[in-house]
């Protein structure tokens, strides 16, 4: 006899109530719509963070010498909403501006959910 899960019925499969009456056609579009979502969602995430990011981080000559550092700080602010460390926040930081200040029109289809946030990844050999 098979151990029957505790939360099966409820858990195991809730997705399968929801797509069960669908039709593949349906299904490949209900995909299509939760990958430009996701897109959007994630397009919105990085312009917060460069919104954040040109309200709070200083760049100037005299006081990139101080002790304070505003970007660190910066990306340990993001890092704590992102639950992320502030070594990959600051990559996230990164991205978001450099789509804001350098490639908007980029940033305009990463809004429209026209490009997978996969795209604004660091490759994994990418020097910092």
């Amino acid at each position: 006899m098979r151990p029957r899960s505790v939360c099966e019925g409820r858990i195991a499969h809730m997705f399968d109530r929801e797509f069960a009456a669908r039709a593949p056609g349906e299904l490949v579009d209900e995909i299509e719509r939760a990958a430009r979502d996701e897109a959007r969602a994630a397009a919105r995430k990085a312009a917060a963070i460069a919104a954040l990011v040109h309200a709070t981080v200083t760049y100037d000559e005299v006081r990139d010498y101080y002790v304070y550092d505003s970007w660190a700080d910066c990306a340990g602010v993001v890092g704590a909403a992102l639950s992320m460390s502030t070594r990959r926040a600051s990559g996230q930081m990164r991205i978001a501006v450099a789509l804001r200040e350098r490639l908007p029109k980029v940033a305009a289809l990463f809004a429209q959910g026209r490009l997978a946030p996969r795209w604004f990844r660091r490759s994994p050999g990418a020097r910092r």
